[in-house]
């Protein structure tokens, strides 16, 4: 027969003393009737309330149509569907705008040749994530082999070129995404500074600087 946990508690306390009173008693997490049991909310789940909760809106305003008009001043729901996924923002690609961007005019020829222009503006950030560390040891090689010969490139057939960097601001879409894309380790960056080996962990941390 099984021993119950209260005669398991004598023998080893009070009869064979191999544990102290005072030791801890473990405890046992047996699920109750009458605790509800949580179902980890899924995408058919999320949709089905949603259903629900505006089929019961609209029958609600079809009953309170036949006294008065309605006119629809608010949304129907929480957060608007194309903007939120079962409650979070929408993730999407810049990339994806250029189908939508391209050929927008009826018979316009769309030309694959760059453009001649007199300024161009570049995406500092951008330009860091593309010119991968080769054959460079510090922050000073890098800015001398690797970044600046490129902006020298670009200057060969424009008269201007500025380059912008991003901000994020607290509590703002650009920094909750950064965020969801995680951190690296921090590290200052001096001149003289070895680089890191793992260049995407770097530029993950807005503290290095």
């Amino acid at each position: 027969m099984r021993s119950t946990n209260t005669e398991i508690f004598v023998r080893e306390r009070l009869v064979l003393y191999e544990k102290p009173l005072t030791d801890t008693i473990q405890k046992n997490k047996f699920a109750l009737f009458a605790t509800p049991r949580k179902i980890p909310p899924t995408r058919f789940n999320y949709k089905m309330s949603s259903l629900k909760a505006n089929c019961a809106l609209f029958s609600q305003m079809y009953i309170a149509c036949q006294s008065r008009q309605i006119f629809f001043a608010h949304e129907n729901q929480a957060c608007p569907p194309s903007l939120s996924d079962m409650g979070n923002l929408r993730q999407c690609k810049k990339s994806d705008l250029l189908p939508c961007l391209q050929n927008t005019q009826p018979g316009k020829v769309v030309h694959d040749r760059e453009p001649i222009v007199e300024a161009e503006v570049l995406d500092g950030a951008a330009i860091i994530h593309m010119l991968q560390p080769k054959d460079v040891k510090t922050f000073d090689d890098y800015a001398e082999h690797i970044f600046m010969p490129y902006i020298r490139r670009q200057l060969q057939k424009t008269n201007r070129v500025d380059v912008v960097w991003d901000r994020y601001i607290v509590n703002s879409i650009k920094q909750s995404t950064r965020d969801k894309r995680g951190t690296g380790q921090r590290r200052r960056v001096l001149s003289t500074t070895p680089l890191p080996t793992n260049w995407q962990s770097f530029l993950q941390t807005d503290a290095n600087n």
